[in-house]
C-alpha cells in the first residue's frame, strides 16, 4: 500500500500544479478587481486614447470608387475618436462593462456626447443639399443649417439615426421606438456560443471543486500509507509539504520564462507596436509576474499547513494519544 500510494501521489502531481495554477488565476485575471487595478496601474486608459490614431490606422479604408464616398480616413476618424473618447469614459465604460452594471445618466450622457463630437465631424463634411434634393436621409447638410441647429429641431421624440451601409453615411430622423427597433438585431437576444460558455463554465467550477477532489485523494493515500488513522495526520502533512514544495519549485522554473512568454503573447499586436510598447507588452509582463507571485504564495501556504499538520500531528500523538494509551493500560491492570 505505501508504494502505490508513492506511485498515485506521482500521478496526481501535475493536477495537483494545475490546482494551484487555477486557484491563482482566480485571485489575478479572473478577478474583477485585479483587471480594474492593473489597467489603472498600467494607465491603459491613457494610453490606449493617446494611440487610437495607431489603433484606428489598422482598419481598411474604403477607397472611394464606384459612387461610394469615404465616410472618414483614418487619420481623421484615429484624430476624432481620440478626442471623444477620453480616459474618463473609456474607465468607466470599461468598469461598467466588468461589473456588468449600467451607465447611469450622467456616464449615458458622456458618452452620447462622445459620439456625437463624430458624428458632428462628419456632418460638417457632407455637401451642401442642392435645391430641392430630398433630405429625410441625409446624405447632404442643409444649406445654412449647423449640427446644433439640426439637433434643436428635432421633435422631443425624435433622435438621430445615423447609418453606415457600403460606406455612405446617412442620418435619418425617427422616434425613439423607430430608432430602438432598428438598433435590434434578431439574433441579438438568442443565446450565442453556448458550448463556450458551457466550457467556461465548467472550467470555472473545476477550479475550486478539483482542489477538493485532490484533498481527499491525499488524505486518502495518507491513511493508506500510515495504516492508521493516528499516523494519517504527520503523512498527510508531508505529502502536502512535498506536493506544494515541488509545485514552487517548478513555478519558480516558470517565471524564468515569463518575459519570452509575454513577448510571445503580444505579437498578436506587432501591428501596433507603439501600444505593443507602451502598453500590451509590459502589461502582459506584469501579469504574468503577478501569477507567478501567486501560485508561489499558495504553495508556501499549502506547506507551511503540511508542516502545521506534522507537528500537530506529532504533539498530539505524542502528549495526548501517548497519555491516554498509558492511562488505559494502568486501568486495565
Amino acid at each position: 500500500m505505501k508504494a502505490l500510494s508513492i506511485i498515485v501521489l506521482i500521478i496526481i502531481f501535475p493536477l495537483f500544479f494545475l490546482a494551484i495554477f487555477g486557484l491563482s488565476l482566480k485571485f489575478t485575471v479572473q478577478n474583477k478587481n485585479f483587471i480594474k487595478k492593473e489597467l489603472k496601474s498600467q494607465e491603459a486608459y491613457n494610453k490606449i486614447n493617446r494611440n487610437l490614431p495607431e489603433i484606428v490606422s489598422l482598419f481598411p479604408e474604403n477607397k472611394e470608387g464606384g459612387g461610394v464616398a469615404q465616410v472618414f480616413t483614418n487619420v481623421a476618424l484615429g484624430n476624432i475618436l481620440k478626442e471623444a473618447l477620453t480616459p474618463q469614459i473609456l474607465e468607466e465604460n470599461t468598469e461598467l462593462l466588468l461589473d456588468g452594471k449600467q451607465a447611469s445618466e450622467n456616464q449615458q450622457k458622456r458618452f452620447s456626447d462622445s459620439i456625437m463630437k463624430i458624428v458632428e465631424a462628419k456632418y460638417n463634411t457632407l455637401p451642401v443639399c442642392s435645391p430641392n434634393q430630398d433630405t429625410s436621409e441625409m446624405t447632404c447638410r442643409p444649406a445654412g443649417v449647423s449640427f446644433e441647429q439640426l439637433q434643436s429641431q428635432l421633435p422631443a421624440d425624435s433622435v438621430l439615426h445615423i447609418t453606415n451601409a457600403d460606406g455612405e453615411f446617412k442620418i435619418t430622423q425617427m422616434t425613439d421606438k423607430e430608432a430602438s427597433d432598428a438598433s435590434q438585431d434578431p439574433q441579438a437576444s438568442q443565446p450565442q456560443n453556448n458550448s463556450s460558455l458551457s466550457l467556461l463554465s465548467m472550467i470555472g467550477k473545476l477550479t475550486y471543486i478539483l482542489p477538493v477532489i485532490l484533498f481527499f485523494i491525499i488524505l486518502f493515500l495518507a491513511r493508506g500509507f500510515a495504516g492508521n488513522w493516528r499516523g494519517m495526520g504527520k503523512i498527510f502533512g508531508i505529502f502536502l509539504a512535498v506536493l506544494s514544495t515541488l509545485s514552487l519549485l517548478v513555478s519558480l522554473l516558470l517565471s524564468l520564462f515569463n518575459k519570452n512568454l509575454a513577448s510571445l503573447i503580444a505579437g498578436f499586436a506587432n501591428g501596433l507596436p507603439k501600444l505593443k510598447n507602451d502598453l500590451i507588452l509590459p502589461m502582459v509582463q506584469d501579469i504574468f509576474s503577478k501569477i507567478s507571485s501567486m501560485e508561489m504564495k499558495i504553495s508556501v501556504a499549502l506547506i507551511v499547513f503540511g508542516i502545521i499538520m506534522i507537528v500537530g500531528s506529532w504533539v498530539l500523538n505524542k502528549f495526548v494519544f501517548k497519555k491516554r494509551d498509558v492511562t488505559k493500560i494502568e486501568t486495565e491492570k
